[in-house]
């Protein structure tokens, strides 16, 4: 973590990209089409469940309407802006609500080769070092 701070501050300094479509210089609808990871409900347990289908993950449509570069404010936003969002859903729903993780479900189906390219794989590295600020 001591490594990735100035990466933390340079966000934190855009108070974590709260506007998702001028983040990323595109619709987030226009987006979600080619990197379909999106919210579908709780587990048991009340917290948030994700559905993402990596199959169907459009690297080269994702780089025709943005870059890696603002690809990071996208991670940035999920897990300061939606992973929040859906904590204080799943709070009104139950008070007694105290669990701060998320389910993710990742559908490999159809995934192939073509889609892990450089890009693909640097988005990942990116993903990852932002989600190690939330352990």
């Amino acid at each position: 973590l001591e490594e990735n701070q100035e990466q933390f501050q340079a966000a934190r300094d855009q108070d974590f990209f709260p506007d998702i479509s001028e983040t990323i210089g595109a619709p987030f609808s226009v987006f979600l089409s080619q990197y379909p990871f999106l919210p579908i409900g709780r587990g048991k347990n009340g917290c948030p469940v994700n559905y993402f289908q990596a199959g169907s993950i459009q690297p080269e449509g994702i780089m025709a309407i943005t870059t890696i570069e603002r690809l990071e404010g996208y991670f940035w936003w999920s897990f300061m802006h939606k992973f929040q969002e859906e904590i204080k859903k799943a709070q009104s729903l139950d008070p007694d609500f105290v669990r701060v993780e998320g389910i993710n479900i990742i559908d490999l189906k159809g995934l192939s080769s073509s889609a892990l390219t450089s890009d693909t794989i640097d988005v990942v590295k990116l993903s990852s070092k932002i989600s190690d600020f939330f352990p």
